[in-house]
């Protein structure tokens, strides 16, 4: 659906990224003009860099050939007034008070964005202490074996898994008692 813009501030730069972006895919708007009188509002400004129209006069821009719907953000409800009486029946209006909602989800998918972010960095933070740590509990010559209360092997050593002859992944969540009753060793399994 072909739509223009009418205001260029901050809820226009909100909707043209929350349109451009991936967060909702099913927002079947392709902007192709921007209108504000102030052609340094933050919105105009990004919508040039993605190439699209810019126009001061709201009307100049209704001329474009298969506009189907116009996003109001202006917040004034004399000029929506005045609007309403010049688009023709078949253009859609969706007026600033419904369009704050998409500055709504933009501002909440950033947020989102920004906690998943995080959270993967903080993954990748783990999995390298992890990897660390692995190397240094494998270098050790004793034969170590980390263990639950209830003896339930957690982690085990290279030296440990050679000497008992099965793969780390084949020993952990096995009970000790088990595993070293394999290696021909008593394990008490209170012990």
């Amino acid at each position: 659906m072909k739509g223009i813009i009418i205001g260029g501030g901050k809820g226009c730069l909100a909707i043209l990224k929350l349109i451009q972006g991936k967060q909702i895919k099913e927002l079947n708007i392709e902007v192709v003009a921007v209108v504000d009188i102030n052609p340094n509002a933050e919105g105009v400004q990004y919508a040039r860099e993605l190439g699209l129209m810019i126009f001061q006069d709201y009307r100049k821009a209704l001329e474009i050939p298969g506009v189907e719907v116009v996003i109001e953000l202006t917040g004034n409800d004399d000029f929506v007034k005045q609007l309403k009486k010049e688009l023709s029946p078949e253009i859609k209006l969706i007026e600033h008070s419904i369009a704050h909602i998409f500055w709504d989800l933009m501002f909440a998918y950033e947020e989102l964005d920004n906690k998943i972010q995080s959270l993967e960095k903080l993954e990748r933070i783990i999995e390298d202490d992890n990897f660390f740590l692995k190397s240094i509990f494998d270098s050790l010559q004793d034969l170590t074996v980390v263990m639950d209360l209830d003896q339930t092997i957690t982690r085990a050593n290279r030296a440990f898994c050679e000497f008992v002859g099965i793969e780390e992944d084949k020993i952990i969540g096995q009970k000790c008692f088990e595993v070293l009753n394999i290696a021909d060793i008593n394990c008490d399994k209170k012990g």
